[in-house]
């Protein structure tokens, strides 16, 4: 029978042998508890996301054009924001991978201060120009190589590794409690992928209308690409001719530029039409290209429709 100083070194003896959760996570290597963190990370936000929502204070942080400038958008910079790249994309198909074009789409004046933000949008959080939820979705879908987004189980292919090295420091610095890594995200995160509309994470995979959502995918198809490239070099060819017309001090009329408007000489135009071609070829070489729809609050309304061009991630790793 042990004596009372005995039991007490056998107790001492198994409770140094016994170690808590924390202590076991201490004692893993540095990279797998970061790796068991990200983990962890992750899918506490796959299950929070589709419940995340705007407050009212993560609205009124986002800023129009209008109320971070004061002053009125142009009608340049409307039609990128309504357009994408290549403002009329009537002109280059009338359908991308079977999808028929949307067609009309609501005057930016008649649009609401959520339906704005959905164009262009400022976060005092970050005291800079941001790119809106559905840019940064491509933004994502660029590096991830996603062609589309589907659905809510596609949503975690689209953290890249900075993303998780963000929501990781947020998580930890909840020191993992969900109700305060929520309220976290909702301050310092959410606000950026969501739709002002809703309220909710910017749902990209609507073919038909879906109030405050939109519809996205990557354009891969050869023959639309080629469509899309005659379309890059109309654009390349009037900004160059337009700053050759400059440069030579002739008139800025949009008539093409001929040897016989004087000034101009032939070898001039052909070295023109050289540097244009290489242009092109390496915007092609470098790009890809995403079809966006935006819909609007009101039934059946689309307040952008075009062709979002992005530097190739996977191409960009390559030089």
């Amino acid at each position: 029978m042990l004596s009372v100083r005995g039991f007490l070194v056998v107790l001492l003896i198994v409770s140094s042998c016994v170690q808590t959760k924390a202590e076991r996570k201490s004692n893993l290597p540095a990279q797998q508890r970061d790796a068991r963190l990200k983990s962890e990370t992750l899918a506490t936000l796959a299950e929070m996301l589709p419940k995340l929502s705007l407050t009212e204070s993560g609205l009124s942080a986002l800023l129009t054009y209008e109320e971070s400038s004061r002053k009125r958008a142009s009608d340049e910079a409307i039609a990128i924001w309504q357009n994408g790249d290549y403002p009329v994309i009537e002109d280059i198909a009338k359908t991308f991978q079977g999808e028929k074009l949307w067609g009309k789409i609501s005057h930016y004046s008649q649009l609401s201060r959520e339906e704005k933000l959905l164009l262009r949008m400022e976060w005092t959080f970050t005291d800079s120009h941001d790119l809106t939820s559905w840019q940064a979705l491509i933004a994502r879908m660029n590096v991830a190589g996603l062609r589309e987004i589907k659905g809510w189980d596609d949503t975690p292919k689209l953290w890249h590794s900075r993303d998780q090295n963000e929501l990781s420091a947020l998580f930890k610095r909840a020191r993992q409690d969900k109700t305060v890594f929520e309220r976290i995200l909702k301050e310092e995160w959410f606000p950026r992928f969501a739709s002002p509309v809703t309220g909710r994470f910017f749902e990209s995979w609507h073919k038909e209308f879906s109030p405050g959502n939109g519809y996205i995918f990557q354009i891969t198809d050869e023959a639309e690409l080629k469509l899309i490239e005659s379309a890059v070099n109309r654009t390349i060819r009037r900004r160059a001719e337009m700053k050759l017309r400059g440069v030579m001090g002739i008139s800025t009329s949009e008539e093409p530029i001929t040897e016989e408007m004087g000034a101009v000489r032939e070898t001039q135009l052909s070295e023109l039409n050289l540097v244009i071609e290489e242009a092109v070829k390496n915007l092609m070489n470098k790009s890809k290209f995403f079809y966006f729809r935006i819909y609007g609050r009101k039934k059946d309304t689309v307040i952008a429709e075009g062709i979002w061009r992005v530097n190739d991630y996977q191409k960009s790793l390559g030089e």
